[in-house]
C-alpha cells in the first residue's frame, strides 16, 4: 500500500530497493568493526574461554550494528570473539577483537568447515545476513556440528528480495504475506533459510510483532522474544513550553532514508507550505538526500546533519520540539530511535504497524495513523495536535509517569529481629535509586520488633520510609497485598530475610525500562529454586572465602541488565511490574493464605495474559530463608505446590523443562571460574558494608 495517498506522484517511491543499497552501499566497512570493538577493554581472566565467530555484514548499520556493538561488549570477558565480515562475493574480512586478520576467500562449504577448525571456533552467532548473497554459508553453517545463534533484525528470512517487505515501488506487502508467498520467486532460497534456522540452537526476535511475522514464514519455528537493551541512558528532558510555542515543532530522529520515510518527510513539509500552518519539521540526523545541517528559506524543515549521542539532549532541548514523528514505512523489528525518543519523554507519532507501534504501547506513548491512510492521514493527525496541544501534553505525563525511577520496595515481617535488622541495613546502605521502604508488622510478638520499627530512620538520601503495622496477625500474602495498594509504583517484594549488594536496585529495574511485557524480575540468590546459584534448584551458603558484595561484582561481569525467561519469578526479592498488578490483581489471598506459592500463581496468571517473567543475570541477593515463616516453611510449600498443580497442570512439566533447559548454566559456569581465580583469599574493600560475618550467622539459621 502507498503512503503517500491517492493521486499523489509515485516517483517518490520508485526503486526504493535500489536507493536503501545505495543508501547503505557508501558506509565504511573497516571503520564499522574497528569501532565494535574500540571503545570497549579486551581480554579479562583467561578461564579457557571458548571461541566464538560473529557473521556480520558491516555494510549495513542501523540497528544490527548497536545491538552487536552491546553483544561484543557483555560477552569480550567470557570469550575470544573472532568477527568475519561480508566483502563480496565469497570474500571475508576476519578480525579477532578490533585487530584485523587477515582477507578470506571460502568458497565451499568445506573450506568454511576447515577455517573454523583451524581457529578451535566452537559456537557461531550470525548477527546479519542482508545483502550478502551467502545462502551457501548459512547451508555449510546448518551442515556442520559447530552449534549457531541467529538474531533476528529485518526479514531477510521471510523475503530475501525484500527485507523491509517492501515491494520494488516501495508499497509495504505484510499484511499479504500469504499472496506475496504464493508467487515469491525465492522459494529456493527460503528453504535453504528454513533449514538454517530450524537447526540453530536459538533464534531471537526483538519484538513480539517480529517474533509473528517471522511465524507467518515458519509457522513450526521456536522463536524467543529478547527486547534490545539500551545502549545510551537518557534523563527525562521534556519542557511543557515546547508544546506551546506559536510554530509547534516536530522532531524527527536518526539516518532517514527511503525506508525509514524520507519521502514521507518531504511530502509533509510540501503540505506544510500549501497549508501555511504553524508547524515545521526538525531533523536530528540526516536523510539520504541532505547529509549536512539545512535551514529551509521559508523555516517548514530544518536538518543538523550528523550528532553524535552524548550531544542529543542538549540537541533536542534547544531545537524546541514538542513531539516527534517517527515516519518508517517498514514494521521495525524493534527501533532504538523510538527507545530513546521516549527515555528523553517525548510522544511519537507514527504509522500503525511493526515493533514502532509496541515501542508505543498501542498508542498510549504517542499516536498511529493507519498506513493505508498514507501521508495525508498523517496530515491531518498533525493538523488535529497543531490545534489541541493539551493531547500532546498529556501523553508527555503519560511517558514521564512510566518511566520515572521511583520503586516501593516491599518487606512484610513477623517478628525475627536478627534477620530484619540486617535486611533493613542492606537497603538503607545499598540503595542507589529513589524508593519508599514500605516495612509492614504484622502483628509481631516480639517487643524487640517493634521497638526496632518505632526507633529506625532512614540513613539514605534515596531511601523514604514507610512503616505500617496490622492490628492482627494477616499472614504473608494479605500482607504484602497491603504494601502493593499502598503504593503506586513498580515495586520489589523483598522477604525480611535477605540482604543486597550494592546497587541492587537499579538493576533489577532496569529490564523494565526495555520491555513493558516483563511482569516480574528475579536475581540470582543461594536459595532462591530455579535463579539459585551455583547450581540450579538447590539450597546453598555463600562460596568459601567470598563475600556478598565480591559474589555480586562477578555477576556484575556477565554484562548490563542481561536476562532469560523463566516460567514463575521467585518472592524472595521479585520486581513486579504494576501496569500488570492493575491488569490482573494481586496475590491470592484465599487459596495461599499465609504464603509460598502466590508469587508462582501470580506470574502464571500474568503469563495467561502475554507477559513475561525473566531472571536477570547480573545481581546476586543473599536470602537466608524460612526468616518470614520459620518452622511453617516445609509444610506451607508442600501444601501449596499441590495447589498449584489443581490449578495450572502443566506447571510441573514447564519447571522440569526449564530445569532440563538450563538456560543459565553457562552463566553460572563462568562466574564459578571467576570464583577459583579470584574469590578465595580476596582482600576486601573495608570501605563498603561488611556483612560476611552477619551472613554466616544467617546462614546457620533454619532451612
Amino acid at each position: 500500500m502507498s503512503v503517500l495517498g491517492r493521486g499523489a506522484s509515485m516517483e517518490f517511491l520508485r526503486r526504493i530497493s535500489g536507493e536503501i543499497k545505495r543508501w547503505f552501499g557508501a558506509r565504511s566497512g573497516n571503520k564499522e568493526i574497528e569501532g565494535l570493538f574500540g571503545c570497549f577493554r579486551e581480554g579479562g581472566p583467561d578461564l579457557n574461554r571458548g571461541k566464538v565467530l560473529v557473521v556480520h555484514n558491516s555494510k549495513l548499520g542501523g540497528g544490527s550494528r548497536i545491538f552487536l556493538k552491546r553483544w561484543i561488549r557483555d560477552h569480550l570477558g567470557q570469550c575470544e570473539i573472532f568477527l568475519l565480515d561480508f566483502r563480496q562475493g565469497r570474500t571475508f574480512s576476519l578480525y579477532c577483537g578490533k585487530r584485523f586478520l587477515k582477507t578470506l576467500r571460502l568458497n565451499t562449504s568445506g573450506a568454511f568447515r576447515e577455517f573454523l577448525e583451524e581457529y578451535g571456533i566452537g559456537f557461531v552467532f550470525v548477527n546479519q545476513l542482508a545483502e550478502t548473497g551467502g545462502f551457501w554459508l548459512l547451508d555449510a553453517i546448518a551442515e556442520g556440528t559447530v552449534p549457531y545463534e541467529y538474531f533476528i533484525h529485518d526479514y531477510f528470512c521471510v523475503c530475501p528480495g525484500h527485507y523491509f517487505l517492501l515491494d520494488d515501488s516501495g508499497n509495504y506487502f505484510g499484511e499479504c504475506l500469504e499472496a506475496h508467498f504464493s508467487t515469491c520467486r525465492h522459494r529456493a532460497e527460503v528453504k535453504r533459510l528454513e533449514r538454517f534456522l530450524s537447526k540453530a540452537s536459538r533464534v531471537r526476535a526483538p519484538s513480539e510483532s517480529a517474533r509473528k511475522m517471522f511465524l507467518s514464514r515458519y509457522p513450526d519455528l521456536e522463536i524467543e522474544t529478547r527486547p534490545h537493551e539500551a545502549f545510551y541512558e537518557f534523563p527525562n528532558i521534556y519542557g511543557k513550553t515546547s508544546a506551546l510555542e506559536p510554530v509547534l515543532t516536530i522532531g524527527v530522529l536518526g539516518a532517514i532514508g527511503p525506508h525509514k520515510g524520507a519521502r514521507v518527510v518531504e511530502a509533509l513539509v510540501e503540505k506544510f507550505r500549501d497549508a501555511k500552518i504553524p508547524v515545521r519539521l526538525k531533523v536530528i540526523g540526516y536523510t539520504d538526500k541532505q547529509n549536512f545541517s539545512h535551514e529551509s528559506a521559508d523555516g517548514f524543515l530544518g536538518i543538523t546533519g550528523k550528532y553524535s549521542h552524548e550531544d542529543l539532549p542538549g540537541m533536542i532541548s534547544k531545537s524546541g520540539i514538542s513531539f516527534f514523528l517517527f515516519p518508517s514505512v517498514w514494521p521495525e523489528t524493534f527501533s532504538y530511535a523510538c527507545d530513546e525518543i521516549l527515555r528523553l519523554g517525548y510522544p511519537i507519532l507514527m504509522f500503525d504497524l511493526g515493533a514502532q507501534r509496541e515501542r508505543i504501547r498501542n498508542g498510549e506513548f504517542g499516536w498511529t495513523v493507519p498506513l493505508s491512510s498514507g501521508v495525508p492521514g498523517m496530515f491531518r493527525k498533525i493538523t488535529e495536535l497543531e490545534e489541541r496541544r493539551e493531547a500532546i501534553l498529556e501523553k508527555a505525563e503519560k511517558i514521564r509517569e512510566s518511566f520515572r525511577e521511583e520503586i516501593d520496595v516491599i518487606v512484610p515481617v513477623f517478628n525475627g529481629l536478627e534477620h530484619l535488622e540486617k535486611c533493613v541495613k542492606s537497603v538503607l546502605a545499598n540503595t542507589d535509586t529513589k524508593c519508599n521502604l514500605l516495612i509492614i508488622d504484622d502483628a509481631s510478638t516480639e517487643d524487640a520488633v517493634r521497638r526496632y520499627l518505632r526507633s529506625l530512620e532512614s540513613s539514605n538520601p534515596f531511601v523514604r520510609i514507610v512503616k505500617l503495622r496490622n492490628e492482627e496477625n494477616l499472614g504473608f500474602v494479605k500482607t504484602a497485598n497491603r504494601g502493593m495498594k499502598s503504593g503506586k509504583n513498580h515495586c520489589v517484594l523483598l522477604n525480611s530475610d535477605a540482604v543486597v549488594p550494592p546497587g541492587w536496585l537499579s538493576r533489577l529495574a532496569e529490564p523494565l525500562k526495555k520491555d513493558m511485557r516483563i511482569a516480574s524480575v528475579t536475581p540470582y540468590s543461594n536459595r532462591a529454586s530455579i535463579c539459585s546459584f551455583p547450581e540450579i534448584d538447590r539450597h546453598h551458603g555463600l562460596p568459601e572465602g567470598v563475600s556478598l558484595d565480591e559474589l555480586d561484582g562477578f555477576f556484575q561481569k556477565l554484562g548490563k541488565a542481561r536476562w532469560e525467561e523463566i516460567p514463575t519469578g521467585i518472592g524472595f526479592c521479585m520486581l513486579m511490574n504494576r501496569n500488570v498488578i492493575r491488569e490482573i490483581g494481586y496475590f491470592n489471598e484465599e487459596i495461599f493464605g499465609r504464603g509460598y506459592g502466590e508469587e508462582n500463581d501470580w506470574c502464571l496468571r500474568a503469563v495467561g495474559q502475554g507477559y513475561r517473567n525473566v531472571h536477570l543475570q547480573n545481581l546476586f541477593v543473599f536470602h537466608a530463608e524460612a526468616g518470614s515463616f520459620g518452622e511453617e516453611a516445609a509444610a506451607l510449600r508442600q501444601a501449596h505446590i499441590a495447589e498449584l498443580l489443581k490449578i495450572y497442570p502443566d506447571y510441573g512439566e514447564k519447571i522440569q523443562k526449564h530445569l532440563r533447559k538450563d538456560p543459565c548454566r553457562s552463566n553460572r559456569e563462568f562466574v564459578k571460574g571467576l570464583i577459583r581465580r579470584y574469590g578465595t583469599g580476596t582482600e576486601r574493600d573495608t570501605g563498603k558494608l561488611c556483612l560476611e560475618g552477619e551472613i554466616r550467622e544467617m546462614e546457620s539459621g533454619p532451612v
